[in-house]
């Protein structure tokens, strides 16, 4: 036993030596690289901050004006959040003791890092294994402020000289007071300013101890600690601050229980104490970063605030009854027509709502259009040489692509037949817009898309085909809102833009140019046509089922598109002052139930645009000089033909106007075995429409029906004679009703005024006639006069009703019209 225990002992002092050997050449070897850290080390932090390392001294405040100098907001642009700054003076003392109670007790007599904290955190996080408590100072919590470094050990180090270099550089009060001038309070807050005055309402210097503790308390995290959500986590947090103080011998036991038994108010008037339009001032922020536009200290917008809280409002109102269809956010952006500035912009229908991602902008998010790009293949069109009555056939259709066969189909699923430009937009089909496309040239489109300001339709334009004209490529709102603005400004385009101007530190001020980027787009005559097409309340009922998008007391253009899968419902309108653009859909992806641009956008953009125009000042398009009209077949899009039934006034640029007259629209005789005749009209389409023609159960002549101008073919003179006298009969003495159609029928919407619900009543007036009378149930409701100066507006009524013209022509001759019935529900 005796051995072993020399044996050990003379073991443990061989280990001793042996560590004492290693340790006495370590040192020799590392002697010199310790030297040199340590001197390193000296001269890092005796080195003076820099003006880029220490930005203290900088204006870091940005002032966010509205175009009538309402502020919105104050920026903090380091981070973007409201901010405003406080100095030493302002802090109360009670503030200083919480804080340095909760962070750092012995701030005040540490020469930047506290080794015995730092031990305790270490300690304490071992024990516990897992980081339960830090051990950093506020100096250092500062320096990580201050100087952005990548984390990681060697990191931690130069962290730790910044903390000891600020505290050469810096007195403590300005140490603690740049510190609490940055901390993020949550609530897109930053700054100790800022957070009094969201929270309390209350100046920095008028807190007392319990506020002092719950801003204190914050500090460590302003999103875990978020008062909006979080008040139990705060509320024990406030506890454990109190508790330190208590400690610290800065507030007595009275004072503890004072403040763990006080109620305390905290206010959540956000749009008051914090950003007013925040995607907005956000996304000033970032384009002035983009510009790399510095040293500013005010910024003058285009918004109109007095604007944005009207629409704001109606977008509230209109999102809750759009909630349980899976509208979770929708997305609006107002802009002066004539100039292009930005007036509104809400980008999701609550900034501060994380579980829709209220943060997310709308306005610049990029989603596809759907229809809401057809005006612009149709204007391009009408530069091509084509008119608001040309034809083509909404049938089933095959188009060869590289990818095989594209089959466009309609929202419906339905085929319509010939159908005229004017129809095919305003009812908003697919099909006839993709055969139109293929007739022409899919670069030239793009390119006019290109021209209006949709920069992000960029790529070749084989990557989209033919679907390019559907929607689906990927645009923002913002910006399909602006490329609108050639319809209203005679085919010229004005790029949107929202700051007016713009203040330096050294008080400079300089204007944004705003006419750098307006350039003509299309013609002066498409964009008229495009305008009335968007704006003809008749035209666009087979598409708008609600009154909310036909009925105006005032002209307004409306379009609208849905995306494949209903994820993005679109609805733009203008007149001659205004462009709103409105997007609906949910920022992760998700579908919509049975929401559509036209039953979920219009009715929020009829609300709009009454809150816009309250004077209900009507539109009154520019019409060009050479803009003439002619009374047109709707089937074939030519001349009225004798035996055409459908037709209406269209209005053509003089340049395409439309000379052949109709040539569907046949007489057909048969000679009877009695000698007599009967005739009959027969629609004659191209082979291409045979199963429509089909489907439709439309009749076609038979062989023994002969069309009536093949006169050669009969050899019986009476019949001859009874022909001529047919086919040369006086077609100026025909006068029509060409709007409403027969059997139409209407529905009375109980939610609007009934003094908005009107039908327009159009007539076909030839030049011969002396007197005419429109007549509703044997009553007259308009005359001569009336008829030739446009349509007429008639108060919807419930009930059945009868509508015919009389007339006299110079002759002499009475003349009626057919009658046109309708039913009002």
């Amino acid at each position: 036993m005796k051995n072993i225990k020399k044996l050990i002992k003379k073991i443990f002092l061989s280990i001793i030596c042996l560590l004492l050997i290693v340790s006495f050449l370590s040192g020799l070897i590392f002697a010199p690289k310790i030297y040199n850290l340590y001197k390193f080390s000296k001269e890092y932090i005796n080195k003076p901050f820099s003006k880029d390392e220490l930005k203290k001294n900088e204006s870091r405040v940005l002032k966010i004006y509205d175009r009538n100098n309402i502020l919105l907001a104050n920026l903090f642009p380091e981070y973007g959040g409201f901010y405003k700054e406080v100095k030493y003076s302002d802090l109360p003392q009670n503030l200083i003791e919480a804080v340095i109670s909760a962070e750092d007790k012995n701030f005040f007599s540490h020469k930047g890092i506290d080794c015995k904290a730092i031990l305790r955190a270490f300690i304490s996080n071992i024990l516990n294994k897992k980081i339960v408590s830090g051990g950093s100072t506020i100096t250092q919590q500062l320096s990580k402020s201050l100087i952005h470094r990548e984390r990681n050990y060697i990191n931690k180090f130069y962290e730790a000289l910044d903390s000891i270099r600020l505290e050469k550089n810096m007195t403590k009060e300005e140490i603690l007071t740049e510190y609490l001038n940055r901390i993020f309070f949550g609530n897109n807050c930053y700054g100790i300013g800022a957070a009094a005055e969201l929270y309390f309402k209350k100046e920095v210097k008028d807190l007392n101890i319990n506020e002092s503790a719950i801003l204190a308390s914050i500090i460590k995290s302003g999103t875990k600690f978020n008062p909006y959500k979080y008040n139990e986590r705060l509320h024990s947090r406030k506890k454990y601050v109190l508790n330190q103080m208590k400690k610290n011998n800065y507030i007595s036991e009275e004072d503890y229980n004072n403040c763990l038994n006080e109620n305390i108010t905290i206010y959540k008037n956000r749009d008051k104490n914090t950003l007013k339009a925040p995607h907005f001032v956000m996304y000033i922020k970032d384009s002035l970063d983009k510009l790399k536009y510095s040293n500013l200290i005010e910024v003058k917008t285009t918004l109109d605030y007095k604007l944005q809280k009207e629409a704001s409002l109606v977008i509230s109102n209109a999102s809750q009854s759009l909630h349980s269809f899976n509208v979770r956010n929708i997305s609006c952006v107002i802009l002066n027509a004539k100039t292009g500035e930005v007036l509104s912009m809400i980008g999701s229908m609550d900034y501060f709502d994380r579980e829709t991602d209220g943060s997310v902008n709308g306005a610049v998010a990029l989603r596809q259009p759907g229809s809401a790009l057809k005006p612009f293949l149709y204007a391009y069109l009408f530069d091509k040489g084509e008119s608001p009555a040309s034809v083509i056939g909404d049938i089933k259709t095959y188009i060869s692509s590289p990818g095989g066969d594209y089959i466009p189909e309609n929202f419906d699923r339905k085929y319509r037949g010939p159908v005229t430009i004017r129809d095919a937009l305003a009812n908003s089909l697919n099909i006839p817009a993709v055969r139109w496309m293929a007739k022409y040239s899919l670069k030239d489109f793009q390119n006019i898309l290109l021209k209006s300001g949709l920069r992000s339709i960029d790529k070749n334009p084989d990557y989209y085909g033919y679907s390019l004209v559907l929607g689906s490529a990927e645009v923002r709102l913002i910006d399909l809102a602006s490329a609108y603005t050639i319809f209203p400004n005679s085919g010229i385009f004005m790029n949107h833009y929202s700051t007016i101007s713009l203040k330096k530190e050294n008080g400079d001020i300089f204007s944004i140019n705003k006419n750098l980027n307006h350039k003509r787009v299309i013609s002066e005559e498409s964009a008229y046509l495009i305008n009335k097409i968007l704006s003809d309340r008749n035209a666009r009922q087979g598409s708008f089922r609600s009154y909310r998008g036909l009925v105006y007391p005032f002209s307004v253009a409306i379009k609208t598109g849905t995306s494949k899968g209903s994820r993005d419902a679109w609805a733009v309108g203008y007149t001659k002052d205004y462009i709103v653009g409105l997007w609906l859909g949910d920022f992760k992806g998700s579908e919509m139930i049975n929401i559509t641009g036209g039953n979920g956008a219009v009715p929020i953009l009829y609300d709009l645009f009454f809150m816009l125009n309250k004077s209900q000042k009507e539109t009154v398009w520019d019409k060009p000089s050479d803009i003439v009209e002619r009374e047109i077949c709707l089937i074939s899009g030519k001349l009225r033909g004798e035996f055409c039934k459908e037709t209406r006034l269209e209005e053509f640029s003089l340049s395409n106007v439309v000379r052949e007259e109709c040539d569907v629209h046949n007489l057909y005789i048969k000679m009877n075995s009695d000698g007599s005749i009967d005739k009959k009209v027969f629609l004659n389409l191209p082979s291409e429409y045979n199963d429509w023609i089909k489907e439709r159960q439309i009749e076609k002549p038979s062989s023994e029906w002969i069309m009536a101008k093949n006169t050669y073919a009969y050899n019986n003179d009476n019949n001859l004679n009874q022909i001529n006298s047919l086919n040369n009969r006086n077609r100026n003495e025909r006068i029509s009703i060409t709007s409403p159609t027969d059997n139409s029928v209407y529905k009375i919407d109980s939610t609007l005024p009934i003094e908005y619900q009107n039908i327009f009543i159009s007539s076909y007036i030839p030049k011969n006639i002396s007197e005419a009378n429109l007549y509703c149930n044997e009553e007259i409701i308009a005359n001569i006069e009336e008829l030739k100066n446009g349509a007429i507006s008639w108060n919807l009524k419930r009930g059945d009703y009868t509508f015919y013209i009389k007339a006299i022509n110079f002759e002499g001759n009475e003349l009626k019209s057919p009658n046109i019935n309708i039913f009002i529900q």
